[in-house]
């Protein structure tokens, strides 16, 4: 895969960041949505240990966490404080009923 496709598969503006990313040691703003490209561990990206194939195309919550910056936190918090409670009520019980659906035997 050229670094112009990777790049374009992560949504990152340049191919030159791949160059940058690859030049560098440690995390990047794309480390999520590189480790899901490249189908391999989120935690193996990053450090370099553990288990190199992906599970799944899921990737755990702390590695989502980590991956979102401050401005995004703002957004999603300022999309969350506009929503009526009747409509954040009714996501947050479907959100908890398909995580309960994917937990049961």
């Amino acid at each position: 895969m050229s670094q112009r496709d990777l790049a374009k598969l992560i949504g990152a503006k340049n191919q030159s960041t791949i160059g940058n990313i690859e030049n560098r040691n440690g995390s990047s703003r794309y480390s999520l949505e590189l480790s899901r490209a490249l189908r391999v561990n989120y935690e193996w990206l990053e450090t370099g240990e553990g288990r190199k194939e992906a599970l799944s195309q899921t990737v755990p919550l702390q590695g989502v966490l980590d991956a979102i910056t401050a401005k995004e936190l703002d957004v999603l918090a300022e999309f969350i404080g506009s929503m009526e409670t009747g409509k954040l009520h009714a996501f947050m019980a479907k959100a908890l009923a398909h995580a309960a659906s994917k937990n049961s035997p």
